[in-house]
């Protein structure tokens, strides 16, 4: 059997269970001990030539391109730089003045 629009009753949602709110145990630090230092993940001498290999892939790139991450970024951002202040350059100067003349016309009157 069907019902009418008009007799039909939306389901209630379902009630949820209110959220309690859980309380923080403190933290007695008498209790707690520092941890030992742990021992580290490569010896000393991997370690070392590791670097050392890093550190001559650095000086080869370095010396056959002269750019470094600055020069590349700076590069990068000229182009959206000049964009902005294209932009918003002159609105802001012109707020600027603007400001500047009402404050020294303020001055003058006094």
């Amino acid at each position: 059997m069907f019902l009418d629009s008009e007799e039909q009753e939306e389901a209630p949602a379902p009630i949820e269970p209110p959220v309690q709110a859980i309380k923080p145990t403190p933290i007695h630090t008498e209790h707690h001990k520092p941890l030992p230092p742990k021992e580290p993940l490569l010896d000393n001498l991997v370690d070392a030539a590791v670097a050392s290999q890093f550190s001559t892939l650095s000086n080869i790139i370095l010396s056959n391109n002269a750019r470094t991450l600055d020069d590349i970024v700076a590069e990068m951002m000229r182009p959206m730089l000049k964009s902005w202040l294209d932009s918003n350059l002159p609105i802001m100067v012109e707020n600027i003045v603007r400001e500047e003349i009402e404050r020294v016309s303020r001055g003058n009157r006094r």
